[in-house]
């Protein structure tokens, strides 16, 4: 067995220690993987790696990807950053119509005194388009106690960028804080009706992942909510939800695609804490009515958070990151409606540290694969938008 395998075993025993039937099944779908194959890790055919925005000088994190139906790609992200944890970040958006060949300029579609962050973005009619995303001022934690994380991100710098933190911060008092973040606490979106040529102004969405909600075979919405473990659902485009069921496991970083047959699959990535430490790793869940009902979870993988993505011959795809040695993107495919995963595919393993991930992918018209992540170089504090194009084995 590969050490990957064996750490998610000893996970898997502390959590059958605890008597959960979540251990249980993290346990057989290990043993499962590790019989089918004594190395886990099997290479793409990588066709094209690269950082698409290596002039920038901000810090760019989050990107969610997705094909429009005119043929276009849009991508989405936070920009302006100063860190990975700041109060500079705003909503970015660049596209291109020539499969990621070449990118767009950047379009700024939300830039609040906040911290704005973890955007996903999905075509919802012709030309309506929703936008997603997360308002935060987490960052004051980070301000309040610069030991905690700032002294070593910042060194001999520090007071300089502490008081550009502070000087940002009193831009808003508390009560404009959370007018500015809204009933769900930051949980916001924009919409377009014109195919991305201007956008709403903020609106507030009961729910958040920055995956954000798929578009379901009928038109419907569909969204799960990181604030009590709820499914949501919409029936005019975003602007308005129902509550319509509720998860198994704790809402966050979700993401779901739903079947030829109907189903939905959803990832979650799971953070639990154990005896032996805190474990974060991705559980699927399966519904058959729309969302009403979901399954217990299973353990997929040990990377998060999971993009779920459904390819034109109905195999599903999850493209996901990999946060320890070594650091990078991996994926897995499905050729039974998520029913089991095949081992996992390296799409890169040379990260520089833990500061990357979130990757989202989509089918081009050949076939291949275009994936993009945010990464961190080595030797720099501004985290890039890499993108890989490959195809699967």
């Amino acid at each position: 067995m590969t050490p990957n395998i064996l750490k998610s075993l000893r996970n898997s025993s502390v959590l059958l220690r605890r008597g959960t039937g979540l251990g249980i099944a993290i346990l057989a779908a290990l043993v499962s993987q590790s019989k089918a194959s004594a190395e886990m890790a099997v290479d793409v055919d990588l066709q094209n790696i690269r950082y698409i925005d290596e002039d920038a000088t901000d810090y760019r994190g989050w990107p969610m990807l997705t094909r429009l139906d005119n043929g276009d790609l849009m991508l989405v992200y936070s920009g302006g950053r100063d860190y990975h944890i700041c109060p500079f970040g705003r909503i970015d958006m660049i596209r291109s119509s020539d499969n990621g060949e070449t990118w767009s300029e950047p379009m700024t579609l939300v830039d609040t005194p906040l911290d704005d962050r973890d955007p996903a973005v999905l075509q919802t009619s012709e030309n309506g388009i929703l936008v997603t995303y997360n308002c935060s001022s987490v960052y004051q934690k980070h301000m309040n106690d610069p030991q905690r994380l700032l002294a070593k991100v910042y060194g001999d710098e520090l007071e300089a960028n502490l008081e550009r933190w502070k000087a940002q911060d009193a831009l808003t008092t508390g009560d404009e804080k959370k007018a500015i973040q809204g009933q769900y606490r930051g949980f916001n979106a924009v919409r377009s009706t014109d195919g991305g040529k201007t956008w709403s102004k903020p609106f507030p969405i009961p729910g958040f992942s920055p995956r954000g909600p798929i578009r379901l075979s009928d038109g419907s919405l569909l969204h799960f909510s990181g604030l009590g473990e709820i499914t949501w659902m919409s029936y005019d485009e975003g602007l308005t939800w129902e509550k319509v069921g509720k998860q198994n496991v704790p809402g966050g970083e979700d993401h779901a695609v739903q079947n030829a047959d109907g189903s939905i699959v959803a990832h979650v990535r799971l953070k639990e804490n154990t005896p032996q430490g805190r474990i974060q790793h991705t559980v699927q869940m399966r519904s058959d009515d729309s969302g009403q009902t979901w399954t217990d979870p299973r353990h997929i993988a040990d990377g998060y958070p999971s993009h779920l993505l459904r390819l034109k011959d109905d195999s599903l795809l999850m493209t996901y990151g990999v946060r320890k040695a070594p650091y990078g993107i991996r994926a897995r495919v499905s050729r039974d409606a998520g029913l089991t995963w095949s081992e996992e595919l390296i799409i890169s393993d040379d990260g520089a540290s833990w500061d990357l991930g979130y990757p989202s992918t989509v089918e081009l018209p050949d076939g291949r694969l275009l994936s993009i992540w945010y990464e961190v170089p080595e030797g720099q504090r501004n985290a890039g938008l890499r993108q890989a194009i490959w195809r699967l084995p």
